[in-house]
Protein backbone atom coordinates (compact mmCIF):
# COMPACT_ATOMS: atom_id res chain seq x y z
CA UNK A 1 0.00 0.00 0.00
CA UNK A 2 1.44 3.32 -0.98
CA UNK A 3 0.83 6.49 1.18
CA UNK A 4 -1.52 8.06 -0.75
CA UNK A 5 -4.06 5.21 -0.51
CA UNK A 6 -3.90 5.16 3.37
CA UNK A 7 -5.04 8.76 3.30
CA UNK A 8 -8.45 9.69 3.52
CA UNK A 9 -10.19 12.81 2.81
CA UNK A 10 -11.62 14.32 5.27
CA UNK A 11 -15.09 14.60 6.48
CA UNK A 12 -17.02 17.93 6.67
CA UNK A 13 -20.75 18.18 7.84
CA UNK A 14 -22.41 20.42 6.00
CA UNK A 15 -25.53 22.12 7.32
CA UNK A 16 -27.39 24.51 4.84
CA UNK A 17 -30.26 26.30 6.20
CA UNK A 18 -33.73 27.78 4.81
CA UNK A 19 -34.02 27.68 0.77
CA UNK A 20 -31.18 25.99 0.62
CA UNK A 21 -32.10 22.74 1.73
CA UNK A 22 -33.87 22.43 -2.14
CA UNK A 23 -30.18 22.65 -3.37
CA UNK A 24 -29.35 19.14 -1.80
CA UNK A 25 -29.67 15.85 -3.31
CA UNK A 26 -33.22 14.64 -1.78
CA UNK A 27 -31.73 12.18 0.52
CA UNK A 28 -29.48 14.40 1.89
CA UNK A 29 -32.60 16.41 2.91
CA UNK A 30 -33.67 14.98 6.44
CA UNK A 31 -33.15 17.99 8.83
CA UNK A 32 -31.24 20.17 6.21
CA UNK A 33 -28.36 18.34 7.10
CA UNK A 34 -25.95 16.81 4.63
CA UNK A 35 -22.97 14.83 5.11
CA UNK A 36 -19.68 14.74 2.36
CA UNK A 37 -16.66 14.02 1.80
CA UNK A 38 -14.27 16.98 0.19
CA UNK A 39 -10.84 16.43 -0.80
CA UNK A 40 -7.89 17.75 1.73
CA UNK A 41 -7.59 21.32 1.41
CA UNK A 42 -10.67 22.15 -0.32
CA UNK A 43 -11.47 26.08 -0.14
CA UNK A 44 -14.85 26.97 1.89
CA UNK A 45 -15.47 29.55 -1.17
CA UNK A 46 -15.48 25.89 -3.47
CA UNK A 47 -18.91 24.88 -1.47
CA UNK A 48 -21.15 26.21 -3.40
CA UNK A 49 -20.01 24.73 -6.70
CA UNK A 50 -19.63 21.29 -5.18
CA UNK A 51 -23.43 21.60 -3.77
CA UNK A 52 -24.45 23.17 -6.53
CA UNK A 53 -26.06 26.52 -4.59
CA UNK A 54 -25.64 30.01 -6.19
CA UNK A 55 -23.14 32.21 -4.21
CA UNK A 56 -25.90 34.92 -4.44
CA UNK A 57 -28.31 32.80 -2.85
CA UNK A 58 -25.47 32.53 0.24
CA UNK A 59 -25.62 35.11 2.85
CA UNK A 60 -22.12 33.39 5.30
CA UNK A 61 -20.39 30.55 5.64
CA UNK A 62 -19.80 29.58 9.06
CA UNK A 63 -16.93 26.98 9.67
CA UNK A 64 -16.98 25.42 13.67
CA UNK A 65 -19.35 28.34 14.67
CA UNK A 66 -16.75 31.25 13.14
CA UNK A 67 -17.76 33.43 10.22
CA UNK A 68 -15.32 32.46 7.43
CA UNK A 69 -14.67 36.31 4.77
CA UNK A 70 -11.93 34.41 3.37
CA UNK A 71 -12.95 32.11 0.11
CA UNK A 72 -9.40 30.60 0.14
CA UNK A 73 -9.72 29.34 3.48
CA UNK A 74 -8.82 25.15 3.36
CA UNK A 75 -11.34 22.78 5.59
CA UNK A 76 -9.71 20.48 7.77
CA UNK A 77 -10.99 17.09 9.17
CA UNK A 78 -14.20 16.82 10.87
CA UNK A 79 -14.84 20.51 9.78
CA UNK A 80 -18.78 21.44 10.44
CA UNK A 81 -20.11 23.65 7.95
CA UNK A 82 -22.99 26.15 7.93
CA UNK A 83 -24.55 27.71 4.74
CA UNK A 84 -26.71 30.37 5.94
CA UNK A 85 -29.30 31.67 2.65
CA UNK A 86 -30.11 35.69 2.11
CA UNK A 87 -33.04 36.54 3.77
CA UNK A 88 -35.12 39.17 2.84
CA UNK A 89 -38.61 40.37 3.23
CA UNK A 90 -40.63 43.15 2.76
Amino acid sequence: MTPAEGVRAPTVDIEVLGHLIFYLPAESRNGATARTTVPTGTAVGHLAELLNIPRHEMQAILVNGVSVTDPAASLGPADHVVILPIISGG
